[in-house]
């Protein structure tokens, strides 16, 4: 569906066995990435089920058929470019975390002490954790590549089957 609402958010949905996955962009740009919410690993394996557009401008258009070539070879293990995304906002310390996110390689970890060093605090590691909890562009933004010192997962705002799901997915690949 198109309007010519130039102001809207427009919006993609990726169906899948786990739920929805919804994609939102403005302005040519991906604006947040919403995963439904997963505590406990589903007893079925997870499947794309197709999706469903929502656009309100051509470089909405254009922007959301990049993420869906993204989501697509990201959860079957292909490489696409990740889309534009929406300029990082809050704290200088929140941008720094999203660059160094940003540059995590797919199949590696790092610590949230770690991740707190790079952006340039070092001892901020809760400080980190709560910057990736603040991350509106999970799969696109790979906060799930930091976990505790420990080795521990840590948390996840969409739930840890997600997070494990995803770190899986990268070492297969």
């Amino acid at each position: 569906m198109r309007s010519s609402d130039k102001c809207g958010i427009s919006r993609l949905e990726f169906r899948s066995s786990w739920g929805s996955i919804l994609v939102y962009a403005h302005s040519g740009r991906i604006v947040s990435c919403k995963l439904p919410r997963l505590d406990t690993a589903p007893a079925h394996p997870f499947e794309l089920n197709g999706m469903g557009y929502r656009f309100f401008s051509d470089e909405d258009r254009g922007v959301l058929e990049l993420a869906e070539c993204f989501l697509s070879g990201y959860f079957t293990g292909t490489n696409d470019p990740i889309p534009a995304l929406g300029k990082p906002s809050g704290s200088i310390f929140r941008r720094n975390v999203r660059r160094v996110l940003e540059g995590i390689p797919e199949g590696e970890l790092i610590t949230y002490g770690d991740l707190a060093r790079m952006a340039g605090s070092p001892g901020a590691a809760r400080a980190a954790g709560s910057a990736c909890a603040a991350n509106e562009l999970p799969v696109f933004v790979p906060c799930h590549r930091v976990v505790a010192s420990d080795g521990r997962l840590g948390g996840f705002s969409c739930g840890l089957a997600w997070k494990q799901y995803m770190i899986n997915l990268e070492r297969k690949f």
